[in-house]
């Protein structure tokens, strides 16, 4: 839906992606509760994004167990693509 060469992402991913670009080095538990879906449906979908090229995970020097959530370059492109369409409509 999104042209060629863009990946394919479901309505879910999609409002995972526009959240992400709006709430930069959240982290996974901020999404879930965006999403409405428990830690492991994030996980998953997160997991997918990441192997799309589409996000990425970093972690924190002050707390190595924490994980901020971000958009790729890719990523980025892919979510503007997204809200273009979305404002087309």
């Amino acid at each position: 839906a999104l042209g060629p060469g863009m990946p394919k992402v479901g309505p879910s991913d999609m409002q995972a992606l526009i959240f992400l670009q709006r709430n930069p080095g959240c982290i996974s538990a901020d999404l879930s509760a965006f999403l409405g879906v428990v830690p492991t449906t994030t996980s998953a979908l997160v997991d997918r994004l990441v192997r799309l090229g589409l996000v990425n995970r970093a972690r924190t020097e002050s707390n190595r167990r924490v994980v901020l959530l971000g958009l790729t370059d890719a990523g980025e492109d892919v979510t503007n693509r997204i809200i273009a369409e979305q404002n087309e409509h």
